[in-house]
């Protein structure tokens, strides 16, 4: 399997991480993958350039929906603990 393969089929497991939340993995995926795309070399970048270009939009467009979620695992962490704090306030048993 050559590199540009591995990279499109990490590519894929990174989508697959994303949906099924778990982000940690997805991370590892996304190292590897920059890792991947960065020991590219020239030759190979221009004999895949269209392949490259698609998997570039694809990559932007997963990581957009990893700041989403991130962005409401964020939010709700934030409404947890403002709700914590009130229950706390009023002394409100859990």
């Amino acid at each position: 399997m050559d590199k540009v393969e591995r990279i499109r089929d990490d590519i894929a497991s990174l989508q697959d991480a994303i949906v099924n939340d778990s982000l940690s993995n997805a991370l590892e995926l996304q190292q590897r993958i920059d890792e991947q795309l960065r020991s590219l070399n020239a030759n190979e970048v221009s004999a895949n350039e269209s392949e490259l270009a698609a998997m570039f939009d694809q990559l932007g467009s997963i990581m957009a929906q990893a700041e989403s979620k991130r962005t409401n695992v964020k939010r709700d962490l934030s409404n947890f603990t403002a709700n914590q704090s009130k229950l706390r306030a009023y002394d409100i048993p859990r």
